[in-house]
């Protein structure tokens, strides 16, 4: 559900999948999707290899290989607040009842740590806007908050 906005965010790398590996925000078989996905048309080397292969291999194998190519890279924006954007945009946007959403909005509430920014999207703000018009305010800011990054 969320790999379409995660693709579209154009911020895909090894740190931001480690991160979505580290906090269980994806598994071994979402990884290894997303890794294909992302390397497909690159020739691989061995540790792209093992990711893509992920689900395959030991978690221990998997997160140290991440490890070794994060190391590699050098990431811009802030992965954890790319994971955010990609999850809050996909569960807003998604065909699920209302509640649910509710629901799953105060699970990334916490997932993420209480962020000051998510505050109205919880159901015990003193916030009179709807948890979900609050989360659809704060993905507007935050793409204006990418477009701005990029100029």
């Amino acid at each position: 559900m969320f790999e379409d906005h995660l693709f579209q965010s154009g911020k895909i790398s090894w740190q931001l999948l480690l991160y979505g590996f580290e906090h269980d925000i994806i598994d071994r078989k979402q990884l290894s999707e997303l890794a294909t996905k992302w390397v497909v048309e690159d020739v691989l080397g061995k540790e792209q290899s093992i990711i893509c292969a992920a689900e395959y291999y030991e978690s221990e194998v998997v997160y140290s290989t991440l490890k070794a190519l994060t190391a590699q890279e050098n990431q811009e924006a802030s992965v954890s607040e790319i994971w955010r954007y990609v999850l809050l945009k996909s569960l807003i946007y998604s065909c699920i009842p209302n509640q649910e959403k509710i629901d799953r909005l105060q699970q990334l509430y916490s997932q993420f740590d209480y962020p000051a920014d998510m505050e109205n999207c919880s159901i015990y703000s003193a916030s009179k806007h709807c948890p979900i018009e609050a989360a659809q305010d704060l993905i507007t800011k935050m793409e204006k908050q990418q477009l701005n990054d990029h100029r």
